[in-house]
């Protein structure tokens, strides 16, 4: 009995876009075995793993996109933190305790009698996905259109250029400084597709050699890294090779105006695509 309690379970994310994704019972029996006491014993790496490789098929943080840069050049960007993410260890917990939890026996032995749609149905369990990171929208066909292509900011680190788009068009565009290259690359601005999670019209920036006041934060990365003001004493001497030799921790230092006007436009959730 509690063998096929386990064992006829049809476990299924409805995963949108008329899509679902679902675990069966010719799945979970190769997760099921008896010990020498008699009791049913589920093997929860198996399972994990099948979940992993679940979460994996719809992830699309990180994964390579091809992107349309302001100069009409199409380039691929890989790497940061934009984008749809499982979070996996709900998933499991919703894996396991649809597999576990106790089902009407009455339910099972109808299945048992007569594997029907209707009876299966009766013993399917259906879920929404847990997402610990989401992006704008969902393409199956194509994953890694999954972003707002109207509204972003795009960094040329090469140029130390920032361009950002709102409704489709290019609403303002300025210099920057962004990160000093080291040996131990512990200061550049690193490359990839983030989004945008925090704004503050003033913050101070803390790190192992400096406390600075700024202006106009609007945070990018997790680690640190964002547009802000910068009262710097060289933006009349500045170069695209400024970066090289007199660079951030990692942040794009902007002239105040520029910072004012990109604290307007750009907003909390919105990708920013980073690359040379």
């Amino acid at each position: 009995a509690t063998y096929n309690n386990y064992l006829l379970n049809w476990v299924s994310w409805d995963m949108g876009e008329d899509t679902v994704e679902t675990m069966t019972p010719e799945d979970i029996k190769d997760w099921l075995s008896t010990n020498d006491a008699g009791e049913v014993v589920l093997d929860q790496d198996a399972m994990e793993e099948w979940v992993e490789a679940f979460c994996l098929k719809y992830r699309t943080v990180g994964k390579e996109r091809n992107f349309t840069t302001h100069s009409g050049n199409v380039i691929q960007i890989s790497g940061g933190d934009y984008g749809w993410r499982i979070d996996y260890d709900k998933a499991v917990e919703q894996a396991y305790n649809a597999i576990t939890e106790e089902t009407d026996s009455s339910l099972i032995n109808a299945y048992i009698d007569n594997p029907s749609d209707k009876n299966q149905k009766a013993l399917t369990t259906t879920l929404k996905p847990e997402y610990s990171n989401e992006g704008y929208k969902k393409d199956y066909k194509n994953f890694e259109n999954d972003w707002d292509t109207q509204n972003y900011s795009e960094i040329d680190l090469t140029e130390q250029r920032v361009y950002v788009y709102k409704n489709g068009e290019l609403a303002y565009s300025c210099i920057c400084v962004s990160g000093l290259p080291t040996a131990d690359n512990s200061r550049i601005t690193r490359t990839g597709v983030w989004y945008i999670k925090e704004k503050k019209p003033e913050k101070v920036l803390v790190g192992e050699d400096y406390e600075t006041p700024v202006k106009y934060w609007i945070r990018i990365m997790w680690t640190g890294t964002g547009y802000h003001a910068l009262d710097r004493s060289d933006w009349g001497r500045w170069t695209p090779d400024l970066y090289k030799t007199r660079g951030s921790h990692g942040c794009l230092n902007l002239q105040e105006s520029d910072a004012a006007q990109l604290y307007q436009l750009i907003s909390i959730g919105d990708p920013v695509f980073i690359h040379y």
